[in-house]
């Protein structure tokens, strides 16, 4: 992959801690402009840019999801903030998340998946 790019609210702890990545970092990132999309909010506001990348780094500091925010979009934020690449979906995952139902469920091989704590 590239070098270290992008704005430090939106990237992954991966690209942070200047690691090897995959697209799964960009997959965190779409999960923070989902965020933004549904509190029309900039992430972590309040924070300078180290402070935020420290707080992702070290504690596994998330934007706060509103208790309004419709539950599909909860689950999708939740599975793309996870610390671990290899545990958040993919971007063809992230489309059937997306394309599965109206009513916030999913598919069952996504409903499996491990959640960090963070999304609060």
């Amino acid at each position: 992959m590239t070098g270290n790019c992008g704005t430090t609210q939106w990237m992954a702890p991966e690209v942070l801690a200047a690691e090897k990545y995959t697209e799964k970092a960009d997959v965190f990132s779409y999960g923070v402009v989902v965020w933004e999309t549904v509190t029309r909010q900039c992430p972590y506001e309040g924070l300078t840019q180290i402070q935020a990348a420290l707080g992702v780094l070290n504690n596994n500091l998330r934007p706060t999801v509103p208790e309004n925010c419709p539950p599909l979009f909860k689950k999708l934020m939740t599975l793309c903030w996870v610390s671990s690449p290899e545990e958040r979906p993919s971007f063809e995952e992230v489309l059937e998340i997306l394309n599965s139902s109206t009513d916030g469920s999913l598919p069952p091989q996504l409903e499996r998946r491990p959640s960090d704590s963070h999304v609060r």
